[in-house]
C-alpha cells in the first residue's frame, strides 16, 4: 500500500469523525467509499460514529470490515496486505505494538500530514502515553480508540463465607484461595485464573503482577527491568502460579 493511501489509527478513536478533518479540502461531489478494518472488540464501538458521519456526509459511505481481534492474526492479515499494495482499506484498528513496525515499514501516513493544525487541541484530550507510543520519529500515526484495564473478578459467596474482604495484596489473594480450597475440598474449584496464551495477556497479567511488588519497566524514561524488585517478581512468579492456578495451568 503506498503511504499515502492508508490513514491508520490505533484502535481508531475518532476514526470516522477523523475523516471530516482529515478529508477537508477535497469536496464531496462524488461518491466516495471509506473501508475501515477492525477486530471485533472495537467494531461496535464506532458504529453510531460511522451513522453520524454517513449522515452528515451522504456522499461519503464507510464499511466495517471485520477482522481477528487476536493479535497475531490481525498482524498476519495486515502484513499480508500491505506487502502485497493492497490499498482497499483506508483506515485500520491495530495493537498498540504494532504501529512503530508499520510506520518504520512506510506502511502507515503520517496523521499530521491529513488534519487540520486545530485538531492538536483534540489530541491533548488523550491520554499521553497513548499518544506517545504511536508517534515514531515525531511523527502520529495512530490515535486510541479505547484502553484495555485488568480487574479482579471474585466469588463473593466464597469470601462472605470464609470472612474475607476482597484481596488488596497478591499475599492476601494467595491465603484467601488456599484457605478457601481447603475448605470447599473441590477439585473443578479454581484459586485464580488468567489469560495465559502466548500473546500480550500473560505479559499484561506478569506486568501487573510485577507492580504489585513494587518492580518497575521505566522509570524516568528508562528501562530499569534489572532491578532487585523486578528480579524478585521473575524468580516469584512461577512458583505463585503453582500455588493459585488450576494444575492444568
Amino acid at each position: 500500500m503506498n503511504r499515502g493511501r492508508g490513514l491508520t489509527l490505533f484502535l481508531f478513536l475518532f476514526a470516522v469523525v477523523g475523516l471530516a478533518v482529515f478529508a477537508g479540502g477535497q469536496g464531496e461531489k462524488e461518491q466516495q467509499n471509506v473501508v475501515i478494518m477492525v477486530g471485533s472488540h472495537g467494531q461496535y464501538l464506532i458504529e453510531e460514529t460511522m451513522e453520524a458521519f454517513m449522515a452528515e456526509h451522504p456522499t461519503i459511505s464507510v464499511e466495517a470490515v471485520a477482522i481477528s481481534s487476536v493479535p497475531q492474526e490481525s498482524w498476519q492479515t495486515y502484513t499480508t496486505m500491505f506487502a502485497a499494495q493492497d490499498g482497499s482499506a483506508h483506515i485500520v484498528g491495530m495493537y498498540p505494538t504494532d504501529v512503530v513496525h508499520m510506520a518504520e515499514a512506510g506502511w502507515l501516513t503520517d496523521l499530521s500530514q491529513l488534519y487540520d493544525p486545530s485538531y492538536e487541541k483534540e489530541l491533548e484530550k488523550f491520554n499521553r502515553t497513548a499518544v506517545e507510543i504511536n508517534t515514531v520519529g515525531g511523527n502520529l500515526y495512530a490515535v486510541p480508540l479505547y484502553a484495555d484495564a485488568l480487574l479482579l473478578y471474585y466469588r463473593k459467596d466464597l469470601l462472605e463465607k470464609y470472612g474475607f474482604q476482597p484481596p488488596t495484596t497478591w499475599d492476601e489473594l494467595t491465603k484467601q484461595v488456599q484457605t478457601i480450597k481447603a475448605g470447599e475440598n473441590d477439585p473443578n474449584l479454581a484459586g485464580y485464573i488468567f489469560q495465559a496464551p502466548k500473546i500480550e495477556g500473560v505479559v499484561c497479567n506478569f506486568v501487573n503482577f510485577q507492580s504489585g511488588v513494587g518492580g518497575e519497566i521505566m522509570k524516568d524514561g528508562k528501562i530499569v527491568l534489572d532491578s532487585p524488585k523486578n528480579r524478585e517478581a521473575c524468580a516469584s512468579w512461577s512458583g505463585w502460579c503453582k500455588k493459585v492456578l488450576p494444575p492444568s495451568r
